[in-house]
This record gives C-alpha cells, sequence and structure tokens, in this order.
C-alpha cells in the first residue's frame, strides 16, 4: 500500500478539489499502478524526477503562504461567507467579517500562523478546507 501525504488542498476556479500530494513511491511504481488501475490520472506539469530530497521552503518572513494566499481569496467569496454562516452560524457579510469568523473558529491571530504553526495548519484545515469542500458537496 502506497502511503499519501497531502500537501496542500485547494479549489479552480469551477470549484473542483485541487490536491498536492506526496506518495511514499518511485514515479515508475506509481506510474504502472495507475497504468493497471481503472482510474484515469493526468498527471499536470511533471518534472523529472530527482533522488535529491526537497527541502522545505518556509514562507518569507513578513508574507503568507499557501494557506494564508488561500484564506484571503476565499474571505472575499459571498459562498464562503454563505459556509460560515450555515456551517458556524456566523454572521458574515464582508471579507473582513469572514477572517474574523475563521480566526475566532479556528483559534488563531495572524493568517500567516496557518503556514507556519502544525497545530494551527491543521486546525484550519479540518474545521475550514474540508468542511468547506463537506458543505459545497452536499448542495
Amino acid at each position: 500500500m502506497t502511503r499519501a501525504v497531502i500537501r496542500n488542498i485547494s479549489t479552480d476556479s469551477k470549484g473542483r478539489a485541487v490536491v498536492l500530494m506526496v506518495l511514499d513511491t518511485t514515479p515508475q511504481a506509481l506510474t504502472e499502478a495507475i497504468s493497471v488501475s481503472n482510474v484515469t490520472i493526468d498527471i499536470l506539469g511533471r518534472k523529472p524526477a530527482s533522488n535529491a530530497p526537497v527541502a522545505f521552503k518556509s514562507p518569507i518572513e513578513g508574507k503568507g503562504g499557501q494557506l494564508c494566499t488561500w484564506l484571503s481569496a476565499r474571505c472575499k467569496e459571498q459562498h464562503f461567507w454563505r459556509f460560515l454562516n450555515s456551517r458556524y452560524g456566523r454572521n458574515v457579510t464582508s471579507a473582513d467579517t469572514a477572517l474574523m469568523a475563521v480566526k475566532n473558529i479556528v483559534q488563531f491571530a495572524s493568517r500567516r500562523s496557518l503556514d507556519n504553526d502544525p497545530d494551527i495548519n491543521v486546525r484550519f484545515r479540518n474545521m475550514i478546507m474540508l468542511e468547506l469542500s463537506r458543505w459545497t458537496n452536499k448542495r
């Protein structure tokens, strides 16, 4: 069994899930597994394999990372406001009140902590990203 770690979950312009995964397998083994499965997988932007380990790049000091950017974009969307209102009983009417609601729900002070604090990162992914996906799919 191949172990997969999801590094990033977001949505595209059509609301579909976009997932960046790290698989505990080689590119050749993955290609073989895909070829015998009944699932079609498009591998986009594939770079040549390298045996060198990839170092984690922390966000530039003073700037937010991927989750910070994701949250900033979602806070401007009325769909996200409706999710917070429906799922968490908030009264979100603007990007500012959406951000305040998420900070209160997940319990963090700075958006940068989403990318820098592992505990906040996990809570945010579970309470906001995963729940938003579930809520969106039920509609």
